[in-house]
């Protein structure tokens, strides 16, 4: 039998830092199979993180670049079973912010910073582009705006989804983005214009210049 993974903190509300060398195969165990969404969350953080790191090791060095192994085993992982509902799952997504790679560098290269976040977030969207554009697909809904939980959940994991997707050509994320626009309320109207200005183009142009005479009277937009 295995040893036992330390699941700590857990149900823990306030902020803390725990330094702990567990290995990567402990930190997969731990965000895929804890119950605990906070621990989940944070061991899948720290995969990120050493990914990034890992990558900007590589760029320093001038080697050629490849993902830690651990971080495609967990997108597999948690694009593969359907446990977790919209929220968590866009969570348990997202990267590091920019800050917090930046507090964990010294000194700060925010070029070599730029390149291994690029590079980790493509090769992701490239390698589970199906399974982003499923999850857009299924947890798109058409009709008037709702402002409940599963309705926040969807909206939010569409929201990661897109986020990859923007990584790769934009004709993959195109249609996607023209899904939104053509919704009736501001959320998804606002993601899809998101899309469009990632990518320069007549289309993008054309798109945002539709975008400013529809809602040119309303100053709130």
């Amino acid at each position: 039998t295995s040893q036992p993974v330390l699941s700590s903190f857990r149900h823990f509300s306030a902020p803390v830092k725990q330094h702990r060398s567990l290995s990567d195969d402990e930190l997969l165990f731990l965000a895929i199979h804890d119950n605990d969404a906070f621990s989940a969350w944070d061991a899948g953080q720290t995969i990120f993180m050493r990914t990034l790191h890992d990558l900007i090791d590589q760029v320093q060095n001038k080697k050629s670049l490849h993902l830690h192994a651990a971080l495609p085993a967990l997108f597999e992982s948690w694009l593969s079973h359907d446990k977790h509902d919209g929220s968590l799952l866009s969570y348990l997504m997202t990267p590091p912010t920019m800050m917090s790679l930046f507090e964990s560098m010294r000194p700060i290269d925010p070029t070599i910073i730029y390149t291994a976040y690029d590079f980790m977030r493509a090769q992701i969207a490239e390698q589970f582009q199906q399974n982003f554009q499923q999850l857009f697909e299924s947890h798109h809904e058409h009709g008037d705006y709702q402002f409940n939980q599963q309705q926040v959940a969807k909206r939010r994991l569409k929201a990661s989804c897109l986020s990859y997707l923007l990584c790769l050509d934009f004709a993959v994320a195109k249609p996607h983005c023209q899904q939104l626009l053509q919704q009736p309320h501001m959320t998804d109207k606002h993601l899809g214009l998101v899309g469009y200005c990632h990518h320069a183009s007549e289309q993008s142009n054309q798109a945002i210049a539709e975008f400013l005479e529809q809602f040119k009277t309303q100053p709130l937009v």
